[in-house]
């Protein structure tokens, strides 16, 4: 940046004017400045010499004295006094040197814990503690383990990036800000609060929360800056995001989840074929297709490295479909027809399966298996999981509701068989996923439901979703989809019920609110075009009721839902006009 200095415009006019001819002027002066980093280079040295300086000067004024070297034999006190002038002026002088540095100095009198620029153990240990915990209701999964392991790396290097450990403090926050407080797993990591060291109040974190979203911005700069620890920046990119999500922000989330998106291209991650390690791992991340080919990550070295790049691109890939589906934003990784950057990467499986190995290639799904409707191998060893299940089923959502798109603009017969297509995709995922009766039980009065529950529930809420979103285009097409699609909007306030008793719904992906809305226009729809016809109506009024209380649960969580909660509203308005019988819709709303 140069700096210019300017003549007062009161000058004559002849002062300071710019001559073309010379390409002179001597009173608009442009002084040559220098690099930034040069002037904080020389201040550091001066700073550095000042503080050897007062070092010498504070041991030279300590007595020599017989006396004195034998007073050291004597007990130590636990708080001994410097009150020389060198010394206060060394104390001075480390903390305008830490300021130069921008770390800013601990003042533990002063409780601004928060404030170093490396959290103190036992307050890192605190807030990755609150993280561990809840990370699981995120979709959010990492090997446990070797993040522990890395914190104690001797090298800066092997160590976590500040762009992880400052997104997962930026998380902690919002746990403690909703209420997420205790959780059902031993404490990872030990806290050891010693002298002058107090732990931080949880009431005082919520407010902390912007704090730690610029602290983690910057972080994620300062990776990306200088390509350091880039699984790193891809992790705390997918929590600023959802982060982001979750407060409402989801123009500034598209922002941070569109650059991890392209780095996670151009690292390859979109193309792992396999969930299975092997020496030649090389190969088996190519390059995409018109890019350098530069590696920017290494190869992975174990099988546990192996399942932590698949996962991290499921989990941005999560946040795309998110963004897609729920916002209207355009998706910022490739879709499934694109030939040249087709997402190949391999459905994951639990994050324990990769600790032991996996030794078939027969778990090895992905998105074209999916799509195009590809039965399971014969001998099928391993069992659907939750998480997948929750992809698999956000994937069709999403390609249901931009076929319908496509299909208004274009109602072509080939559309239809696109359609058709992806309605038995649709239709076999669910018959290999467990039945969601099973998750239903009148006769007990409380629910206790796992994160695996969880995950199977958003892959059934999806895939109804889906089911909706088709029925609804082909309305006009065939009689037979208005039918079905109320018997999908039935079975999706069943689902909306369980979650409501099993206390899963703040623990939803913002897609279940989408679907959920889609279930209360149906029902209300059909409400209203059979008033006083059919005897049973009101079984379609509890199920609306379930419906509404549970996207207005949720709308807590993501205040985007609010929207579709008030038009909900509205449509309740008209039915209540209606005459019938509503009881139940204003016990459960």
């Amino acid at each position: 940046m140069t700096t210019l200095l300017l003549r007062d415009h009161r000058s004559g006019p002849s002062d300071g004017l710019y001559n073309p001819a010379s390409n002179h002027c001597p009173e608009y002066e442009r002084p040559v400045t220098r690099p930034v980093s040069e002037v904080l280079q020389e201040r550091l040295a001066a700073l550095e010499e000042r503080f050897q300086t007062l070092s010498e000067e504070a041991a030279l004024s300590l007595p020599t004295t017989p006396q004195s070297f034998a007073s050291t034999t004597q007990t130590p006190v636990a708080n001994p006094s410097h009150s020389t002038a060198a010394e206060d002026s060394l104390h001075r002088w480390i903390d305008e040197m830490a300021v130069a540095l921008n770390k800013t100095p601990y003042d533990v009198a002063k409780g601004r814990w928060y404030e170093a620029e490396v959290l103190a153990a036992p307050h890192r240990n605190f807030m990755i503690n609150i993280f561990l915990q809840h990370h699981a209701s995120l979709h959010f999964y990492f090997h446990v383990p070797t993040f522990i392991k890395r914190l104690g790396a001797p090298r800066a290097a092997d160590q976590p990036h500040p762009a992880f450990i400052e997104a997962m403090y930026l998380m902690a926050c919002y746990f403690v800000s909703r209420g997420f407080v205790g959780g059902p797993h031993p404490l990872a990591l030990e806290i050891q609060s010693g002298f002058g060291v107090e732990l931080p109040q949880l009431a005082e974190l919520p407010r902390l929360e912007e704090y730690f979203l610029r602290r983690a911005r910057q972080a994620l700069v300062d990776s990306l800056s200088f390509s350091d620890r880039l699984m790193d920046f891809l992790r705390g990119s997918v929590l600023v995001t959802l982060y982001l999500y979750l407060r409402g922000r989801y123009l500034e989330g598209y922002h941070i989840h569109c650059g991890a998106a392209r780095l996670a291209l151009s690292c390859g991650l979109h193309r792992i074929e396999s969930n299975v390690f092997k020496n030649d791992t090389v190969g088996r991340f190519p390059a995409t297709p018109g890019t350098s080919g530069i590696m920017l990550l290494n190869p992975p070295n174990t099988q546990i490295e192996v399942g932590e790049r698949i996962t991290t691109f499921w989990m941005i890939y999560l946040c795309d479909k998110m963004s897609s589906v729920c916002s209207g934003f355009v998706g910022a990784l490739p879709d499934e027809g694109s030939t040249v950057d087709a997402i190949r990467t391999v459905f994951p499986r639990r994050i324990e399966e990769y600790e032991v190995g996996i030794g078939t290639e027969i778990c090895n799904t992905t998105l074209s298996d999916l799509f195009n409707a590809a039965p399971h191998t014969v001998g099928y060893a391993l069992p659907e999981i939750p998480w997948a299940a929750t992809l698999k089923g956000l994937s069709l959502l999403d390609r249901a509701t931009r076929l319908g798109a496509t299909f208004k603009l274009e109602p072509t017969n080939e559309n239809i068989f696109a359609i058709r297509k992806l309605e038995s995709a649709t239709k076999l995922l669910q018959l290999t996923l467990p039945p969601f009766d099973s998750f239903v039980t009148p006769n007990s009065s409380t629910l206790s439901m796992s994160y695996y529950d969880l995950g199977m529930f958003i892959g059934h809420t999806s895939l109804l979703g889906a089911l909706l979103e088709i029925h609804q285009t082909l309305i006009n097409v065939d009689e037979n989809e208005y039918d079905a699609r109320l018997g999908c909007a039935v079975d999706m306030a069943k689902l909306a019920r369980v979650a409501k008793d099993g206390g899963l719904v703040n623990s939803c992906l913002i897609s279940a609110g989408y679907c959920w809305s889609l279930a209360a226009r149906v029902l209300v729809q059909h409400i209203e075009s059979n008033c006083g016809v059919e005897p049973y109506a009101i079984d379609y009024e509890s199920h609306l009721a379930d419906v509404v209380s549970a996207l207005e649960m949720l709308s807590c969580t993501f205040p985007a839902l609010l929207h579709q909660f008030g038009q909900v509203q509205k449509a309740l308005g008209r039915v209540r006009g209606l005459g019938l019988t509503y009881s139940l819709l204003t016990d459960e709303s």
